[in-house]
């Protein structure tokens, strides 16, 4: 309840906001998806693919088809 007062934030959401940049990172950096999620903590790749497209509103597939 402190950190949630202090930062705003759970550390539940806090966790996967940094998991999900850590993996945003990967997969631009041309790691599978299924590899992107084992390495991040996600539960399996369709975890991780449901949390992008709840928190950044794209598919994983689409960060790793990113050449910018």
């Amino acid at each position: 309840r402190r950190f949630k007062r202090q930062t705003g934030i759970s550390p539940y959401l806090l966790q996967t906001r940094l998991r999900l940049c850590h993996a945003k990172k990967a997969l631009y950096n041309g790691l599978s998806p299924a590899d992107t999620a084992a390495l991040c903590g996600f539960s399996d790749q369709s975890h991780m693919t449901k949390q992008f497209k709840r928190w950044m509103g794209i598919t994983p597939g689409d960060v790793a088809g990113t050449t910018t």
